[in-house]
């Protein structure tokens, strides 16, 4: 049964959901000017009211919560240039770096064991997807980071997502039949969707689990 849409939360600015948490709490990207984003999350209810997770100067966006709740995975321009970084979550403490070389749009393996980011390059096209292995105890840290797949073609890494189970994903290709650049479609250019299947399981086999 269709019902008409509830607004949950009215603020100044530009607001981008990202994730939704359980026990209803959603995380979302605000922007109140050109160039300048926080973290914010919000408990969806009739008194809902949002929270700042990250809010500081420069851009903190696209947060991905680690499974088990406790670790948040963002991309920020904090250390100079657009890169992935993880904090402890609710409460943001000190962060840890993830990518170099420019990293985007983080998802968690199922498992919490692994954070998957595209590397961004001039001009904010991503070329390649990364998996970084990461120990969670006694402290948070990268142990390895390995090359998953190289993109030929302008996709759109800022539209894409990993299958709960961790064995697939799904990442928007623009097929250019205009003149669309930079991820932007142009007049007659069509979205493609290519689902990349195992990836992980051959993920694991290169860098030895089970042996």
């Amino acid at each position: 049964e269709d019902t008409p849409p509830e607004v949950l939360l009215a603020v100044s600015g530009r607001e981008t959901p990202t994730q939704w948490l359980d026990g209803d709490r959603l995380v979302f990207n605000a922007g109140f000017s050109a160039g300048e984003n926080d973290i914010w999350t919000v408990e969806v209810s009739d008194t809902a009211s949002a929270e700042p997770y990250l809010s500081a100067e420069g851009n903190r966006i696209w947060a991905s919560v680690a499974p088990q709740g406790d670790l948040a995975a963002y991309e920020s321009n904090e250390s100079g240039r657009m890169e992935v970084h993880v904090r402890s979550f609710p409460v943001a403490r000190q962060p840890t770096s993830v990518s170099s070389g420019g990293g985007e749009r983080p998802r968690w393996s199922p498992d919490g064991s692994t954070i998957c980011s595209w590397r961004s390059v001039e001009g904010g096209q991503a070329d390649s997807l990364f998996a970084a292995t990461v120990q969670r105890e006694p402290a948070f840290a990268v142990l390895s980071t390995e090359f998953v797949l190289a993109l030929a073609g302008d996709y759109r890494a800022r539209a894409w997502d990993l299958h709960p189970d961790g064995d697939r994903f799904i990442v928007t290709r623009v097929v250019q039949e205009g003149q669309a650049t930079g991820g932007d479609l142009g007049e007659g250019d069509r979205e493609r969707h290519l689902i990349v299947t195992n990836w992980f399981t051959e993920l694991l086999a290169a860098v030895g689990e089970g042996n």
